[in-house]
Parts: structure tokens; sequence; C-alpha cells
């Protein structure tokens, strides 16, 4: 291949078209293209080898998986072991801290994780569950 010169017409990958296109040299450093405006869609932007960017798509490193949350129903397990107290009958008119047991008519025992004003989040075996309660 001749020696680029600003002006000529080159193939490269465009940034914006996300394809190899024709191009127009734009800058020069030390003979090496290095500033391109491609054709199609009138984008400036630095020159890169039609090889170059297939192979930048396909040589990506994976990411890392998060590891897997524990189950909810080992974590209300946990829970459960380290709650206090007796376990209580679940009323919305009872006030609950954080640790307390509750039982449930429907959904069974529960343990209050966190509380809210006039609201708590009890986790029962399935799932945890925003409950009403007299939390001021």
């Amino acid at each position: 291949m001749e020696k680029p010169s600003v002006g000529d017409s080159v193939a490269s990958l465009c940034t914006r078209c996300k394809t190899v296109l024709d191009h127009i040299v734009v800058a020069l450093e030390r003979g090496a293209i290095v500033k391109v405006k491609c054709r199609t869609c009138g984008s400036a932007h630095r020159y890169r080898k039609p090889a170059e960017g297939a192979a930048a798509k396909t040589t990506r490193t994976p990411r890392r998986k998060r590891p897997a949350p524990p189950s909810t129903e080992a974590l209300w397990a946990a829970c459960l072991a380290h709650a206090r107290g007796r376990e209580r009958v679940y009323g919305t008119g009872g006030c609950y801290r954080v640790g307390d047991i509750v039982h449930h008519h429907v959904f069974g025992t529960g343990v209050v994780r966190k509380i809210y004003l006039h609201k708590c989040d009890v986790l029962f075996r399935d799932k945890q569950r925003l409950m009403a309660s007299a939390n001021s």
C-alpha cells in the first residue's frame, strides 16, 4: 500500500454507523492515519482498521458473575435463629421491633426485618412482605 495522505479515501470502522465504510483521511501523524471522516454520516473519529474493529468486538472479556444471593428460606431460617422473644400473633394494631417473631394466619411465622412509619418489613418463609403496623 502507498503512503497515505490527507484527503485520501480509506476503509475504516465507523464509530457511529458501527460498520466498515469509506472514510476520508483528515489527519496523519508520522505517516500513519490518525483521524478520519465518514463519507456516509459525516462523523470524525480516530482511524480504526477494519480487521481491528471486528477483532475488538469478538475478543471482549466476560463480566464477572455476581454470587447468587442466599435463598429466601435459608435467610428466613437464619433470621429466625437470631430472633428474640416469643412468637406474637400479627395484627395491624401491634407495635413491632426489629427481630420480633410474628405469626400471620395466612403467611405463617415471620421475622421483623425493618421498621417504617406505620409499616414493617416481615420476612416469611417464601418472601419478604411489607406489613401494616402501629409503629410510630
